[in-house]
């Protein structure tokens, strides 16, 4: 049996430094739909950007956000603690991508709705399930857009 290699030196092997940047891109893992990486902690699977803020901070928010904007970024001065409401509000006001859509693109549809284009049109012309344009214009999906 092998010996079993601390966290901490399994995380920093998958990290490379951007001299640029000082970000701390993630090498291991990554999630495709997220982008942000994964980190195997030795018991569960978690996004290692939560690890790194916790291992270096000692606690785990709600939300941990990236000032610099990158989803692969683990550097722990890079990362702040936060809620779901100021982890939204950074998606607005940096027209981050969320899955598919922009912020912006969510009110255009809803503005183009309300001017009677029809759903399928939107769907097409969006690269997103009418199904999906249904759920924006119900508001069970970007309810904060």
């Amino acid at each position: 049996m092998r010996p079993r290699i601390d966290p901490a030196t399994r995380f920093f092997r998958h990290v490379a430094v951007d001299l640029q940047t000082h970000c701390w891109h993630w090498t291991g893992a990554i999630n495709k739909l997220t982008f942000h990486g994964e980190f195997w902690d030795g018991e569960k699977r978690v996004k290692a950007h939560r690890w790194s803020f916790q291992h270096h901070f000692g606690y785990l928010p709600e939300v941990v956000r990236h000032k610099c904007d990158l989803a692969r970024c683990v550097n722990p001065t890079h990362l702040e603690p936060g809620d779901q409401a100021d982890n939204v509000a950074d998606c607005i006001a940096r027209d981050r991508k969320h899955t598919k859509l922009f912020w912006k693109q969510v009110l255009r549809i809803r503005e183009e709705a309300e001017h009677g284009v029809p759903r399928a049109k939107l769907a097409l012309d969006y690269g997103v399930s009418e199904k999906q344009i249904t759920r924006i214009l119900r508001g069970d999906s970007w309810r904060t857009a």
